[in-house]
């Protein structure tokens, strides 16, 4: 794209010179290249984008937890749709214990979950023997 007015042109040329006249240009090229396939890259995002979910997993029962502890704290159970008031606070402590289980079991699984992108990029290095071996184990 040229500028259509002189002037213009003549500040744009100068101001380009200028930048050029005091840039300082960086190479960092001593890089590692990693070559692999489309299907080996999809499938270890995959696995990382799996184990990001993972770490948030404990959030759901952990709030169906708290709301079972406030209902069953605070309710006053009376007989409702052909069911006692007997019945009703035996359902609702066995949704309590439940989502306390469920609770402690997706903690600990979110809490074991360590994968981070350098665990990505060593997958990524790994020859296919390498990821043959580990995937038969």
């Amino acid at each position: 794209m040229t500028p259509a007015d002189p002037e213009t042109a003549d500040i744009a040329e100068s101001l380009g010179e200028n930048l050029v006249r005091n840039s300082e240009v960086h190479f960092n090229l001593g890089q590692h290249v990693i070559v692999t396939t489309e299907d080996r890259l999809h499938l270890c995002l995959k696995y990382y984008v799996d184990s990001l979910s993972a770490r948030q997993r404990w959030i759901t029962p952990a709030s169906l937890f708290a709301t079972f502890m406030l209902v069953f704290s605070t309710a006053q159970f009376h007989e409702a749709l052909g069911l006692s008031a007997t019945t009703w606070e035996a359902f609702f402590l066995l949704c309590t214990v439940a989502a306390a289980l469920w609770t402690v079991v997706a903690t600990t699984n979110a809490l074991r979950v360590r994968t981070t992108i350098e665990d990505i990029i060593e997958q990524l290095k790994k020859s296919s023997a390498e990821h043959k071996d580990e995937l038969q184990h």
